[in-house]
Order: C-alpha cells, then sequence, then structure tokens
C-alpha cells in the first residue's frame, strides 16, 4: 500500500496547482497519478501474486520465470537511479553566475531551512516512534485481539522500525518530474540533513526497538 499511497498523494502535495484550470484538466492530472507506472505496478504485482496459476508461470520454475527475472534485475536499478538524481538535485541546472547560492548550487543554510529539517526530523525520529510505542503497549495490554497478533516479535519489530526510518528519497524525483528543479534541490538538501543527523536517532530506537522486542 505505501507506494500507491505515496505516488497519488506526494504527487498531488508536492505539485503546484495550476492556474485556471478546468474539472477535465483536474481530473486527467488526478487520472495521470492514480495510474502511473509504479501504482499500476504495485496492484498488478498484487493481482500475480493473489492469483497461483499466475505465480506459478512467473515465479521459479515457471515457463516465464526468465522474464520475471529480467524485470527484476531491472528493477534493482531502480534505487541507485534515484540516488543519482538525489545527488543532481544538490546541483544547479543552469549557470547563472548571478543567481542566489541557493540557486547556484553553493551550500547555502538559511532559517526556513532549518525550520523545515528540525520539523522533519522531529516527525520522523521522536513522534512517530513514540506514538507506535504507546499505541502497540496500549493494544498489547488491552485489547486482547490485537495482543494476539501482536505477540510475533518480528512483526512488531517491522512496525517499530517503519515508524523510524527517514524520509523517502523518492520526493526529490516527484519534483524532477514536475520540471522544479529549485523544489527538487530544497528537498535534496532537507533529505541529505536528515540523514545524517538521523544516524544516531535511528541507531537509539534500533537499539530500543531490539530490547522491546527481545530479538
Amino acid at each position: 500500500g505505501w507506494s500507491p499511497l505515496f505516488w497519488v498523494l506526494a504527487t498531488t502535495i508536492l505539485s503546484k496547482p495550476g492556474a485556471n484550470e478546468t474539472r477535465i484538466e483536474k481530473f486527467n492530472k488526478l487520472k495521470g497519478r492514480v495510474l502511473s507506472p509504479p501504482v499500476i505496478a504495485s496492484l498488478s504485482a498484487l493481482v500475480i501474486g493473489f492469483i497461483p496459476p499466475i505465480r506459478n508461470v512467473l515465479l521459479a520454475g515457471g515457463l516465464l520465470n526468465p522474464v520475471f527475472e529480467a524485470m527484476r534485475t531491472l528493477g534493482n536499478a531502480y534505487l541507485p537511479a534515484v540516488l543519482l538524481v538525489l545527488a543532481g538535485s544538490l546541483l544547479s541546472s543552469g549557470g547563472n553566475k548571478t543567481a542566489s547560492p541557493a540557486a547556484s548550487g553553493e551550500p547555502s543554510v538559511d532559517l526556513k531551512s532549518l525550520k523545515q529539517i528540525a520539523a522533519v526530523y522531529f516527525s520522523r525520529f521522536f513522534l512517530l516512534p513514540t506514538v507506535a510505542f504507546t499505541i502497540i503497549k496500549l493494544l498489547k495490554e488491552h485489547v486482547p485481539l490485537a495482543a494476539g497478533v501482536l505477540s510475533e516479535p518480528l512483526l512488531v519489530f517491522i512496525l517499530l522500525l517503519e515508524t523510524c526510518m527517514p524520509s523517502a528519497q523518492n520526493s526529490t524525483v516527484i519534483y524532477n518530474l514536475n520540471g522544479d528543479t529549485q523544489g527538487a534541490q530544497t528537498m535534496a538538501r532537507i533529505l541529505i540533513s536528515v540523514y545524517a543527523l538521523g544516524i544516531p536517532a535511528m541507531s537509539f530506537w534500533l537499539a530500543k526497538i531490539l530490547k522491546f522486542t527481545a530479538l
């Protein structure tokens, strides 16, 4: 569910609304987000995974397994490509020497950027993990049905670990797809800062999660 939600909601949030758009134009934009390649791929994977005859044809030993493995190989290039986009977004797309430091690719830290980094850091590495720990503890203590499901340590470990991970690198991809190089540059700088500053916080929460789940 993460990939469809991200590519529909995040694209909507990070895209600038067009001026004087008609209902048809807004509908076409929404349709393009809902039917984007990542969403179609995720939904197709669900269909294939839940239908044994199709799944058996594609997976190990199946007639079309070479096609599946070729697609897997191509898919493995996605993360390195996103890292390249993230790194490239830190640089200027033009050669305007009179531009401001932020526009020319030179390091620039202002009060607004610091506030954005602090807000993301607080949300990702304090608020979300704290809320998740509290909810899971309450469910295990007061909801018998949920306690049975959460009795599996590995499941609890994954749920808690997901709450203290840094923000998605794909955010810069959305800005670049929209042609917003300045937005991509700003987002890339925020993400790089959050990734670097998040190492101690992730180490702390990982140790706490391992102790909590006894893994």
